[in-house]
């Protein structure tokens, strides 16, 4: 889809971002360049989708995110304009401006190298029966360059593996990051190439999208992530392609949870569902450990395993680090006591034969909420 001629980058800065910009296009991408107010944000909504239809945009690469400077939300807009998306966003308040201008410098150069680094393990004992999957999503610069080596600190310290969903964006930008991660025995997922949206293609343009980026990370593929960015097709497409399963919304809202929390293979189908449980975004440590007590309370006879997801440029902060380490610690250590990890394509999967998923149109509209999900055979 975007392999044969430049990707059009609209880059949103902020009238009050001190950095500049200072961009010209390169081989890969074409710029155009918009400054407006992230506080009303939502008001130029109109403005924006004019942008994108005039200058036939693919991504859109934000100057800020929800989790530094005036914690602006843009995924509302994002899922109206369902387009593609990246932040070069620095990711602590004080060394925001320094961040900010690197990780758009990496950006434009591509083919940076983190030179991520092993760490010391704790000798922690693991023979329990609970499972668990800790998931990372990783589209954002800031969270790559800044979270991801704070993260893998903790990982390395605790003797986890975890799944790494990430788009071809950050394959590009931080080259040697998929490479230490698999070296290092982590997972890697495909997120998409722009984090881009796959519900606004065809199925025959899903199944070639899925095809030729899973040539481009040049590893291992078994699964995906496009929460809030698939259809029906998606799944089909998934399955030509050989990915052997995908994540769905299964977030914790204190309600009855109509869906077990354990990997399910679709009914008559060589796929495997992985309901995500537990989301960590911007949540107290004992707001997150609730959550997981209360989904394994409710699922406690049907499943010992559960799924987190987190995402680098917020749990890998300055300011969130030590609750991420925290989760951590209680799912290895507290929980069970000795919990076991896994990544995901080494878990256990349940066999159903009266589970069937299909995704509406509401799936946009109803964010993490199951009750609302349109439930038939595929």
């Amino acid at each position: 889809m975007y392999r044969n001629r430049k990707i059009n980058v609209l880059v949103l800065s902020d009238k009050t971002d001190s950095f500049g910009l200072k961009i010209k296009d390169n081989e890969k991408y074409q710029f155009f360049s918009e400054c407006i107010d992230y506080k009303g944000l939502d008001k130029s909504n109109e403005k924006i989708k004019g942008y994108i239809f005039k200058n036939k945009i693919d991504l859109i690469l934000f100057s800020r995110n929800n989790m530094v400077k005036d914690r602006i939300d843009f995924g509302n807009l994002l899922h109206r304009l369902q387009i593609g998306y990246s932040s070069f966003s620095g990711i602590d308040d004080d060394e925001w401006d320094e961040q900010t201008r690197q990780c758009l410098s990496d950006f434009l150069k591509g083919n940076v190298k983190l030179n991520l680094k092993s760490n010391k393990r704790d000798d922690i004992k693991q023979n329990s029966k609970k499972t668990f999957n800790l998931i990372f999503d990783m589209e954002q610069l800031g969270g790559c360059r800044y979270g991801l080596p704070r993260i893998l600190k903790i990982l390395d310290r605790y003797g986890v593996k975890a799944t790494f969903f990430v788009t071809d964006i950050i394959n590009k930008t931080y080259t040697d990051v998929i490479p230490y991660l698999a070296w290092k025995g982590h997972e890697i997922g495909l997120h998409g190439y722009l984090h881009e949206y796959l519900q606004t293609m065809s199925k025959e343009d899903q199944t070639r999208h899925i095809s030729k980026l899973k040539k481009e990370f040049k590893c291992e593929i078994e699964g995906v992530n496009f929460i809030l960015r698939m259809n029906n097709d998606s799944i089909c497409c998934f399955r030509e392609n050989s990915v052997k399963y995908f994540l769905y919304p299964h977030i914790n809202k204190r309600k009855i949870i109509s869906i077990p929390c354990g990997n399910l293979k679709i009914k008559n189908k060589d796929m495997i569902l992985v309901p995500v449980c537990v989301e960590t975004y911007g949540k107290t440590f004992e707001t997150i450990k609730n959550e997981i007590q209360f989904t394994e309370m409710k699922n406690k006879s049907i499943s010992n395993n559960i799924t987190i997801l987190m995402h680098p440029f917020s749990d890998g902060s300055k300011s969130r680090i030590e609750n991420t380490e925290k989760v951590i610690k209680f799912l290895i250590k507290d929980r069970c006591p000795e919990t076991v990890y896994q990544t995901i394509q080494k878990g256990e999967h349940k066999e159903t034969r009266d589970f069937n998923i299909s995704i509406s149109n509401k799936y946009l509209k109803t964010i993490y909420d199951m009750s609302k999900f349109n439930l038939k055979t595929l």
